[in-house]
This record gives structure tokens, C-alpha cells and sequence, in this order.
């Protein structure tokens, strides 16, 4: 199943990109935004989505999970130390629902009482299912939090002069009513 190309859609066929060649493009952004439903229905313990210009963004609430990370020029898989709880931001272009690789995400944990738990850049993550910002976090506390996610502007380069004037401000979002559950074991 594909997504319909409107006439009126923002994002068009142009000199560089075919409307076969969209409709491919499209049809990512399709397939990313199931692999993105499956885990949220499945494997988060709860999520939420909020657009903020060009993005939508959409964070989840799983325990904290272990990683390959690179260490001196080689890979080290690493366990979850003292860390509870495992933060996934997915941040897709509002057209097309593809994931957007190469930004700078942070995310600031706020609990009840209005502390801040803590400030954190979420590096992106290789996942085979689903690509994605995140990182695991110590929180002390079950309960409901403030996560204010912010995405700097990209630096990277962008192709097709007709549609490709997009991502020019940094954006910011507030998720209210986070809950977090600090004892929940991993998959």
C-alpha cells in the first residue's frame, strides 16, 4: 500500500525527482511509520507525538536496554548499569513520514514536583527494526514527568532546489503527562 500523491500536496514532483521516484520516497516514510506503530502498540510502555513545523516527533517510554558501542575503533556490547529506563525519540518529516538522520535531539526530564531530572542529547541509534534517537537513563522515581524534546536546526545539506527549503528553525516540543514506571524489566 502506498501513500496517494495529491496535486496539492507540499512536497512534488520536480527536476530532480521523478513522481515514480516520489512515490518510492513516500512509500519509506509508510513503511517507517509501521515499524514506528508496531513498537509503540507493542514494546513501549507509552508514547506520545506531537508535530512541530516541518517534524513530527514522537518519543517512547521503554526499560533500559544494552548496546553495542564503539570503544577504541571496535564495538563493546554494554549492559544497563544503574540505568531504569530507556528513551526513543523518532523524528519524521511531517510529508513524507520518513526518518530524518543526522540531528542534534535533547531531551530534558522534568519531574512532578518541576526538578529537572535530567538534560541529555539522544544520540541516533542503529536499531534493525526501526531507526531512532535515544539512550538509556537512571530515573528514581515512578511517576508522571515532563519531557521537553529539542532538535537544532540540521546542518546537513539538502537536494532539489524546487522542495528541498525545509528544516531551516530549530524545533522544540513539551510532552506532558509522561509516565514513567522505573521497574519494569527489559524484553
Amino acid at each position: 500500500m502506498s501513500i496517494a500523491i495529491r496535486e496539492s500536496a507540499p512536497l512534488h514532483a520536480s527536476q530532480m525527482v521523478s513522481r515514480e521516484r516520489l512515490r518510492l520516497a513516500l512509500n519509506q516514510g509508510e513503511a517507517y511509520q509501521l515499524a514506528l506503530e508496531k513498537m509503540v502498540g507493542q514494546v513501549a510502555d507509552n508514547s506520545q507525538e506531537q508535530r512541530a513545523q516541518d517534524y513530527v516527533i514522537t518519543y517512547a517510554i521503554c526499560p533500559a536496554e544494552g548496546r553495542y558501542e564503539l570503544i577504541d575503533e571496535e564495538l563493546h556490547w554494554r549492559e544497563p548499569q544503574d540505568e531504569n529506563v530507556y528513551l526513543q525519540i523518532s523524528v519524521c518529516d511531517a510529508i513524507d513520514q520518513r526518518f530524518i538522520p543526522g540531528l542534534n535531539v535533547y531531551a530534558t526530564l522534568i519531574n512532578n514536583a518541576g526538578a529537572i531530572v535530567g538534560v541529555r542529547r539522544q544520540p541516533f541509534v542503529w536499531h534493525p527494526a526501526l531507526y531512532h534517537y535515544g539512550s538509556n537513563w537512571r530515573v528514581l522515581q515512578d511517576g508522571l514527568y515532563t519531557l521537553k524534546v529539542r532538535l537544532e536546526a540540521p546542518a546537513f545539506p539538502r537536494h532539489d532546489k524546487d522542495v528541498g527549503r525545509r528544516y531551516l528553525e530549530p524545533a522544540k516540543v513539551d510532552f506532558h503527562q509522561v509516565l514513567i514506571d522505573t521497574g519494569r524489566k527489559s524484553h
